[in-house]
């Protein structure tokens, strides 16, 4: 094998490398603090289900997606995918911007929410319902509680 292959594969595996990572970012309080401005502006939207603009509305994983991607981070679209992606941390060292998931009706991770401190999360509940930021502590989320993820390191 010659060098210029053994370059192009270094390249390549490089490259592979940053795009396998680029969902992993390292975020100072403004990326996270955008995150939560962009869910905050959404406030009192409409829920609808599949949908992911101010437009139409937003589900919960869409309007996540929704603030992520004008924070200038990518992300995936469904609950089930954010959850895979993120790296798993204890709520208690939940962050603001960090992503706090329930489980609603079905086993596994079915709702998201944007958390904003303080034992608070932004999220679009549910049809008929506008974005809205609660309470984990209340009863109802602290049963349903189903985990906490990042995607700033």
């Amino acid at each position: 094998m010659g060098r210029n292959s053994l370059a192009a594969i270094t390249v390549a595996a490089i490259a592979m490398i940053s795009v396998s990572c680029a969902s992993m970012r390292t975020a100072g309080n403004n990326e996270r603090g955008r995150v939560v401005h962009y869910a905050r502006e959404m406030m009192d939207k409409g829920y609808k289900y599949g949908a992911d603009t101010p437009e139409e509305g937003f589900d919960c994983s869409g309007l996540v997606q929704f603030a992520y991607k004008n924070a200038g981070i990518k992300i995936p679209r469904t609950v089930a995918e954010q959850f895979a992606a993120s790296e798993r941390i204890e709520l208690q060292k939940a962050r603001e911007g960090d992503l706090v998931f329930f489980t609603t009706y079905a086993s596994g991770p079915t709702h998201v929410g944007i958390y904003t401190g303080g034992g608070r999360f932004i999220h679009a509940p549910s049809e008929g319902r506008r974005i809205r930021e609660d309470d984990i502590s209340k009863n109802y989320w602290k049963k349903v509680y189903y985990g906490a993820g990042t995607f700033f390191r």
